[in-house]
């Protein structure tokens, strides 16, 4: 599987720049099975090979935000895992939190 995860403000420059318009033409810029956009506080979206959106998810308010360091890598970890072990209820059999 080729995973191309970007962020939103990647996606708007390729956009605005004109180099490629919209998630369905990155898609089949590149070849990707799937691209992953991260929307930070506006959560994620997930294209398919088709550049259609199949998989959005909401992100989620923090009233005292200190530092965004290491938030996406946080989110790829997460969606590495979930790659590996999809069926893992990463709470209870992964052993996860404590």
């Amino acid at each position: 599987m080729v995973l191309f995860p970007m962020s939103c403000a990647t996606v708007k420059t390729l956009r605005y720049t004109g180099i490629l318009p919209n998630a369905s033409a990155l898609v089949q810029h590149f070849g990707l099975e799937r691209l992953l956009v991260t929307r930070g506080a506006h959560g994620y979206q997930s294209f398919n090979a088709q550049g259609q959106c199949d998989a959005e998810g909401e992100g989620v308010v923090v009233e005292h935000l200190v530092d965004t360091v290491g938030a996406g890598d946080t989110f790829q970890a997460a969606l590495l895992t979930w790659l590996e072990f999809p069926d893992c209820n990463m709470q209870m059999k992964c052993g996860l939190f404590g």
